[in-house]
């Protein structure tokens, strides 16, 4: 993952993309000023800013934070182990893209600190996107041929062995550019089992969602019976 890397301040700023230097300033005082919005449970994102670049267009930046009691005391402080968050979800992204899989374009993640540290991933916005949960509650119809639609990226990220540990409508956006896109590979894992076991994982944690979130059965049934399919196996291989 080809890279460059400079430091302003107390931060480290990497981009994968030409970035305009004159613009970082006013980013970085976007992070330290603006309060993220907070997004649905089922959504993705738990934390987001948004920051109109003159050169690159409508960006989304992603801010890391903890969950349960932890996140309360800590909030978005984390303790490194290895790569950082952002860094290590901008990989699996480059690696998803490199694949032919549908994802947000990432244009580089930002660090302040170094054994603990706090995080933040630049995306380009996705326009005009719903999630496929939010989606599936309006439109039965529409919902059925993005599940459709989920099911080949998911199928490319099996056949790179790229886990997902979070995969669910609500990280399925549709955009008005008519993709579907897989977001949010934070915590994403190399997998080392079968395909047919990483496929069940899939569906696993898929289902569960669908139960959990109360949507319409049909989101697991058809993305099940889409994974499920003996020629994709025979395709890819089950090993």
């Amino acid at each position: 993952m080809g890279n460059s890397v400079r430091s302003v301040g107390k931060y480290n700023l990497t981009w994968l993309t030409d970035f305009p230097v004159i613009e970082e300033a006013a980013l970085l005082n976007l992070i330290k000023t603006e309060k993220p919005e907070k997004m649905p449970a089922l959504e993705g994102r738990v934390a987001v800013r948004r920051f109109d670049s003159a050169s690159l267009g409508p960006l989304v930046i992603k801010e890391y934070r903890r969950g349960g009691l932890i996140g309360r005391l800590l909030g978005n402080i984390h303790f490194r182990f290895g790569k950082g968050r952002a860094c290590r979800e901008a990989e699996f992204l480059s690696e998803s893209l490199n694949h032919g899989v549908t994802v947000p374009g990432c244009i580089g993640f930002i660090e302040e600190g170094g054994t603990f540290y706090r995080t933040w991933l630049v995306l380009r916005e996705i326009p005009n996107a719903l999630s496929l949960a939010e989606i599936a509650r309006r439109d039965a119809a529409k919902s059925d041929t993005l599940v459709d639609a989920a099911s080949t990226e998911i199928i490319k990220l099996i056949r790179t062995r790229i886990f997902h540990v979070d995969l669910h409508p609500g990280n399925v956006l549709s955009g008005s550019d008519g993709k579907v896109y897989l977001i949010d590979f934070d915590k994403s894992e190399r997998y080392r089992g079968t395909l047919k076991q990483l496929r069940d994982l899939y569906l696993c944690r898929w289902r569960r969602a669908v139960i959990k979130h109360n949507l319409p059965p049909s989101l697991a049934e058809r993305m099940s019976l889409q994974l499920r399919q003996v020629k994709v196996w025979d395709e890819i291989g089950g090993r």
